[in-house]
């Protein structure tokens, strides 16, 4: 009786110990309807009450694409099996539930879910070396019915191809990297292009510069997806950094000065205004500094290394390319 009793009390304690680290995912959502949170045409003021009514409808996504990523550092980090399932699982409920293939209502929506499948596209990449057959083809569709969802809406010439067209591409790139989509592979290149295309002598954006005291932000917003897309690439053993004349560098380069030397940030802007405090992001400048150590005396410090809309830390993802580019090396 007491071994019984014994035994039903560590069933007891392991099912509610999983049950704690995977708890259910939100429910999932497949329509959104999301208030722009800007007064003005160029995106440089805030409505603060919009922002937050923005937010509150935004929390289960946050939660979801968080959480899938924060598993997956943990999965690939440690070789974690039981956090590599509680992703997919997730994953899998809202694949199930197509979710985010419903009616986005505005412009603000399709940007969310432009950006949440950016982040969920690279957990997913990080997780499916632990994906068996059945949870690939539950997600792995899933991912290219919701990538073809917000091509539809970007590919438009009526549409400004500025920094969302960018982290669109980042997604694009990352689905075909998971699943060896060769169509969704060059579309990712043809905009990483586009963008290297957009890039001026001096390194600015001019779509970024036209966000009058938020350009600072938005150019260091637009390079972000621009650094992963040339890190990703090395995954199958290209070097995107040197596509047409090496313009990231010049960007890079002119956002690392326009952080460092408050007096340089106002050139970035078309009207040679005044920036608003802004922070150096995330993401991009340790992947890159991580890639080429000696180009830069000084850097600015304090960027952070994760993000949702990266998937999670940049620097499991770059191991995860390592590790798809060894296999592509060894079994080309």
């Amino acid at each position: 009786t007491l071994f019984l009793l014994s035994l039903t009390t560590t069933i007891l304690f392991y099912i509610e110990t999983a049950s704690a680290f995977c708890p259910p995912p939100p429910v999932p959502v497949q329509n959104l309807n999301l208030v722009r949170y800007y007064t003005d045409k160029a995106g440089t003021n805030i409505d603060q009450a919009l922002k937050r009514q923005n937010k509150r409808a935004t929390q289960p996504l946050k939660r979801f694409v968080s959480k899938i990523g924060s598993l997956a550092d943990v999965a690939v980090r440690y070789q974690d099996v039981e956090a590599a399932n509680c992703a997919l699982s997730w994953l899998q409920t809202w694949a199930s539930a197509r979710a985010y293939l419903g009616n986005m209502k505005t412009k603000q929506a399709e940007y969310q879910r432009k950006w949440d499948l950016t982040g969920t596209s690279l957990a997913y990449l990080k997780l499916k070396q632990f994906a068996s057959p059945h949870a690939r083809a539950i997600i792995e569709p899933w991912l290219k019915a919701w990538a073809e969802k917000s091509l539809a809406f970007f590919d438009n010439p009526g549409r400004k191809r500025n920094n969302h067209w960018y982290w669109l591409g980042l997604g694009l790139q990352a689905i075909a990297l998971a699943t060896n989509d060769e169509q969704l592979w060059n579309k990712a290149r043809d905009i990483f292009q586009d963008a290297m295309n957009d890039i001026s002598p001096d390194g600015s954006l001019p779509f970024e510069r036209a966000r009058g005291n938020r350009a600072l932000h938005y150019h260091t917003f637009a390079a972000t997806p621009l650094v992963v897309m040339a890190e990703l690439a090395n995954a199958r053993g290209q070097n995107w950094y040197q596509e047409q004349g090496e313009p990231l560098h010049r960007l890079v380069s002119l956002l690392i000065k326009a952080h460092l030397n408050p007096d340089l940030q106002a050139k970035l802007s078309d009207k040679n205004v005044k920036q608003a405090p802004t922070k150096t992001g995330y993401g991009w400048l340790p992947l890159y500094t991580a890639r080429f150590p000696n180009r830069f005396s000084r850097i600015p410090t304090g960027v952070k290394r994760s993000n949702r809309w990266l998937g999670g830390d940049v620097f499991v993802l770059k191991q995860t390319i390592d590790q798809i580019q060894k296999k592509q090396a060894k079994y080309p």
